[in-house]
């Protein structure tokens, strides 16, 4: 059993919501703010929330606002 996992694994979702509870954001930004907010405890890379973020949208506590310009690729989080 490897705790750190389940840790990670386990406050994924609620540290997003945290994060998006303060202003809708990227996904880059939110692995920023978990991974300083946590003193570096958590080191996310943005390949561990994105899964995550899916499940929250599918859950309806999230949806993903598109870019307004064609030559921005990212997408924002926001909270419903």
């Amino acid at each position: 059993m490897n705790i750190n996992k389940e840790l990670v694994g386990a406050s994924t979702g609620i540290l997003i919501l945290k994060v998006l509870a303060k202003n809708p954001n990227y996904g880059y930004e939110i692995v920023k703010q978990v991974n300083e907010a946590s003193g570096d405890f958590f080191t996310w890379q943005e390949g561990t929330i994105y899964p995550a973020l899916r499940k929250l949208e599918k859950k309806g506590l999230l949806r993903f606002k598109r870019p307004v310009s064609p030559s921005v690729n990212a997408k924002s989080f926001v909270l419903r």
